[in-house]
């Protein structure tokens, strides 16, 4: 067992994230869609383009780029994080 000044439980840490990550980003996804869906995207190009981005996520990964600050390059968006109010700051 990992001690809490040593760097703790590594593999109880990783499990934790990954609850997390499976928690939030379908729903992630999910207030997305209901915006893209808002707009008058159908079905079919709202799960076109969440193919899309994951792809470009594994790309990121595979070749070493940073999709956010790929993002802030191409599109001037800079997505770092969101305030109280829900902006993107």
């Amino acid at each position: 067992m990992g001690s809490k000044f040593h760097g703790g439980d590594k593999k109880k840490d990783k499990m934790l994230l990954q609850s997390y990550i499976q928690f939030l980003v379908p729903r992630v996804y999910a207030s997305i869609a209901s915006s893209l869906w808002d707009l008058g995207w159908t079905a079919e190009e709202i799960q076109d383009m969440f193919a899309d981005s994951q792809e470009r996520w594994r790309e990121s990964n595979r070749d070493g780029w940073d999709m956010l600050k790929n993002v802030q390059e191409v599109t001037g968006i800079e997505v770092e994080y969101f305030n109280k109010t829900g902006n993107i700051v």
